[in-house]
């Protein structure tokens, strides 16, 4: 078999993007312009995970479709979309979001490498959220998977 690169795809993303967004997060060296492709290693990571795959099976079964819109300066307008049982990363807002998250870089990368707490950075008002929150916290399970995939322990 040689040296062969592992080369696992999680849709549009491989094994080697997750890992390198994993190593960027572990190295604390994670940065905003990092940000959409975290996005597309979420993605992947819940299109592929058994538990999560089936969570958007149940999702789609219920007509729950999410957008969510991330507003971040200088990084640029993206959207987490979860619809018909299928997440996407959208390279700019949805025009009906779900919910719409407004911040800095600074601040989304502090959440994402667990070193800030989203509430205090909500009370902070560095941290902005607005539309349907409760349909939004469907998203909790999700996100704990992708926390494990990427060795992401997420602050409450």
């Amino acid at each position: 078999m040689g040296n062969q690169s592992r080369s696992i795809t999680y849709g549009a993303c491989t094994l080697d993007a997750v890992q390198k967004i994993k190593q960027q997060i572990t190295a604390g060296t994670l940065k905003g312009k990092d940000l959409p492709a975290v996005l597309d290693a979420i993605v992947g990571i819940v299109n592929t995970n058994k538990d999560t795959k089936e969570l958007l099976k149940d999702m789609a079964d219920e007509g729950d479709d999410l957008y969510i819109n991330f507003i971040i300066p200088k990084v640029g307008d993206q959207c987490l979309a979860i619809a018909k049982g299928v997440a996407s990363h959208l390279p700019k807002k949805h025009d009906s979001p779900t919910v719409t998250i407004t911040t800095d870089a600074d601040t989304a990368v502090a959440i994402l490498s667990g070193k800030a707490e989203a509430m205090a950075m909500y009370s902070a008002k560095k941290l902005k959220l607005a539309g349907n929150l409760a349909k939004a916290a469907a998203l909790i399970l999700v996100l704990q998977v992708v926390g494990d995939e990427l060795g992401i322990e997420f602050k409450r």
